[in-house]
């Protein structure tokens, strides 16, 4: 076995570029009912009315990146259960997911296990240093 034999091999997608909506596109996309009702679960989750960079980033995940309305809320009940709310930050985990062809909630839910474990480890690890060296 060589060296190269460790190294995973993740194909890594070009995402379309971000764009803002104009109010007249975004109203159209709105129509969707699938995007209606996702917009409608999040707002519920989140407690209060959707600002603009949510709906523009919700828009965009589901329109451009085709997110699932299961797979958006998804990111966002993980998002919002580690209290962030800020759209940049929900934006970069959906990028990751979205370079990596995660669609499905089954392939995210996996994707968070094993950032998870991995991040455990690592943190283990440099917790038995740290005590190792007092």
């Amino acid at each position: 076995m060589d060296g190269d034999s460790t190294i995973r091999n993740e194909k890594v997608i070009t995402l379309p570029e971000r764009h803002n909506y104009s109010p007249v596109q975004a109203e159209a996309l709105q129509n969707d009912q699938e995007i209606k009702d996702a917009l409608c679960v999040v707002e519920t989750m989140m407690g209060t009315t959707l600002s603009q960079p949510h709906i523009q980033l919700i828009l965009y995940l589901m329109s451009d990146l085709g997110f699932s309305s299961d797979l958006l809320i998804f990111l966002y009940e993980t998002s919002l259960s580690k209290e962030k709310r800020a759209p940049r930050y929900i934006e970069t985990i959906a990028l990751n997911l979205a370079q990596k062809g995660i669609q499905t909630v089954a392939q995210a839910e996996a994707e968070a296990a094993s950032y998870n474990s991995t991040f455990s480890i690592v943190t283990k690890n440099l917790g038995d240093r740290k005590s190792t060296r007092l």
